[in-house]
């Protein structure tokens, strides 16, 4: 029960965020060119409270789903004929519609809508670049086997429990053990000389990475075939502007895919491509975000 509840509210709670920051970027786009918000929700109607500031009113609603932002003219003369039937004099009407986003130039109501899904990648980007940003310990050497598969190219060369690994092709990588993985694994079918250290003797071992596939991978398979420790050094400094990067391309990454995404699911769904996975409905999402 106490699962269900937490899925449930997992799913509200980024539900809200994601729609909030979406109708923040229209609200923002819409104040900056002068059209005229005539309310800023949290949460939709039945209204609890409100209050009005600059012309706007900010509300908080019952229904936890979101928010939304009501702009006047969103309707098209729907409201101009509204405030004629209050009996506004035509001048007055005009005055009032002057901030209404029908009346505003086309592009500009373009910049108002696209400024909701704008928001959502900016995000998107900080979120991402948050997570870059933060300080990873280095893992540093020695690398001391742990566990050899059978079979491996490990086992194969002779590799034991307890070998410490020092360098590959002469490069130590300053001790780093996760750089020194990297270049073992970039170097898949290829010849590649371990620095290797047992008791008090050091050896040099040849041996060729396996090249791995994607079910070699999920198996728990390993270029090498080993398992490892190290020790954790010191974290290194962040940097901000490398974190943003990181941020916008993991973003950027996505967004391009989610429409080639979508497209290729609809696709599976009617039969013209197989193997697309399942849709998910409302249901599916929150047992995904939960």
């Amino acid at each position: 029960m106490m699962g269900v509840v937490g899925t449930v509210l997992a799913f509200v709670v980024v539900l809200v965020i994601l729609v909030l920051v979406h109708e923040l970027g229209h609200f923002v786009a819409a104040k900056l060119s002068g059209i005229t918000v005539q309310e800023f929700g949290i949460g939709f109607p039945p209204r609890i409270a409100s209050i009005t500031w600059h012309g706007t009113r900010y509300s908080i609603n019952a229904v936890p789903l979101g928010g939304f932002v009501k702009m006047l003219g969103e309707d098209g003369e729907g409201d101009a004929e509204r405030l004629r039937g209050r009996g506004l004099s035509p001048a007055a009407v005009e005055r009032a519609m002057a901030g209404a986003f029908n009346r505003k130039p086309i592009w500009l109501r373009i910049v108002v809508l696209v400024a909701g899904v704008a928001m959502n990648f900016l995000l998107a980007v900080v979120l991402f670049a948050g997570v870059a940003g933060q300080p990873r310990p280095n893992q540093v050497g020695p690398l001391t086997i742990s566990v050899i598969q059978q079979p491996s190219p490990a086992k194969d060369e002779g590799l034991r429990v307890g070998d410490r690994i020092v360098a590959a092709d002469g490069q130590s990588f300053g001790g780093r053990s996760i750089e020194l993985t990297q270049y073992i694994a970039s170097h898949a079918g290829q010849v590649v000389t371990l620095t290797v250290d047992r008791g008090e003797r050091r050896l040099e071992i040849n041996l060729t990475p396996r090249v791995l596939n994607d079910a070699d991978r999920a198996s728990g398979k390993g270029p090498v075939g080993i398992e490892w420790t190290s020790q954790d050094g010191p974290a290194p400094a962040s940097n901000p502007l490398d974190a943003i990067g990181k941020g916008f391309d993991a973003a950027a990454t996505i967004a391009v895919q989610i429409p080639g995404a979508l497209g290729h699911t609809v696709l599976g769904l009617i039969g013209v491509v197989p193997n697309t996975g399942e849709a998910r409905g409302p249901i599916g999402i929150a047992q995904v975000t939960g």
